[in-house]
């Protein structure tokens, strides 16, 4: 089978409605487990997961770029301390919160 999106083929497979499927494969909160569980199942049984880590199913991640200090309660409390408080609120969200440290210049 090409590795190309079929919603309606997941659909069937599944035997959940094509508008549920999309939601599932964009990474929206508004779906049961069980459901999600399913869509992906087939999704990776059909090969169409391959190459979508960049796609669709990121649009439920929150990326914070800052310093590497930041990520150090050691070397900058402060922030370190917001990015905790920023994880804690996301706990109760299906958000998924990545890290980027960015290099620093003439930080002084």
């Amino acid at each position: 089978m090409e590795k190309k999106l079929k919603i309606a083929d997941i659909a069937m497979r599944t035997g959940l409605s094509s508008s549920t499927v999309s939601r599932v494969l964009a990474g929206k909160a508004n779906t049961s487990y069980r459901a999600r569980e399913k869509v992906l199942a087939c999704a990776r049984e059909l090969g169409v997961m391959d190459g979508m880590a960049s796609g669709r199913m990121l649009l439920n991640n929150l990326v914070i770029f800052a310093p590497q200090r930041a990520f150090d309660e050691r070397a900058d409390i402060f922030y370190f301390r917001v990015i905790q408080s920023i994880s804690k609120a996301l706990s109760h969200y299906e958000v998924r919160l990545r890290y980027c440290a960015l290099d620093e210049f003439d930080s002084t």
